[in-house]
């Protein structure tokens, strides 16, 4: 039994069946902030983003 189900003008169903917590953020041990490392990351993402 889903949690919630959305149904956007695409006709496509969206359902929440589950819910997961975590202390990592994408696979990324938690750490203190760093500007330099999120730059890099936000960086490489859109980089992905602009090739597809």
């Amino acid at each position: 039994m889903p949690l919630t189900e959305v149904l956007p003008s695409s006709g496509r169903s969206i359902r929440l069946d589950e819910v997961r917590t975590s202390a990592t953020c994408g696979g990324v041990p938690e750490r203190h902030p760093c500007r330099r490392v999120d730059d890099r990351s936000v960086g490489n993402l859109r980089g992905a983003a602009a090739r597809q």
